[in-house]
C-alpha cells in the first residue's frame, strides 16, 4: 500500500470516529440532576468521556460551586482539562471525581472549559 493510500485511510477513520463520538452523546447523567446541592454547596457536575455532557449548564449567577468533573474509564483528551477564567490545567484521572470550586460569577457571564487540544468543550452560563 503507498503512503498516501495510507494517510488517507487513517485519516478518513480518525474522522468517521471522531463524528460517531460527536453524535452519540450517551451519558448516563440525566440532565436535570446536573446541579445538586448538599448541605448548603451547590454542586455543577459534568461527565469528561470522549467530549464533555453536558455541553451547556445554566446556573445561577452570584453563587459559589464545586464543579465535580466525573470520568469513567476515559482514555481521550477530554482527560486534559482547560479552564482559562479559572486558572485550572490539569490532568484528570481516567476513573473518578475531581472537584474544581467557582467562585460567583456575575451575571451574564461563562466560564469555559476544554481539552487541550480544543477539540471538546462544556460552558457554564451564569444567569
Amino acid at each position: 500500500m503507498n503512503s498516501k493510500l495510507f494517510y488517507l485511510l487513517a485519516f478518513l477513520i480518525v474522522l468517521v470516529s471522531y463524528i460517531f463520538s460527536k453524535n452519540s452523546k450517551s451519558t448516563n447523567m440525566p440532565i436535570e440532576n446536573i446541579i445538586s446541592e448538599k448541605n448548603g454547596v451547590k454542586t455543577i457536575e459534568i461527565l469528561a468521556k470522549g467530549g464533555y455532557f453536558p455541553e451547556i449548564t445554566k446556573a445561577e449567577a452570584n453563587t459559589n460551586y464545586n464543579l465535580q468533573v466525573n470520568t469513567k474509564s476515559s482514555f481521550d483528551c477530554s482527560l486534559a482539562l482547560v479552564i482559562p477564567k479559572l486558572n485550572y490545567k490539569k490532568m484528570l484521572p481516567s476513573s473518578g471525581s475531581t472537584i474544581i470550586p467557582i467562585p460567583p460569577q456575575e451575571k451574564g457571564s461563562e466560564i469555559v472549559g476544554k481539552c487541550s487540544m480544543g477539540m471538546y468543550f462544556f460552558k457554564i452560563d451564569f444567569l
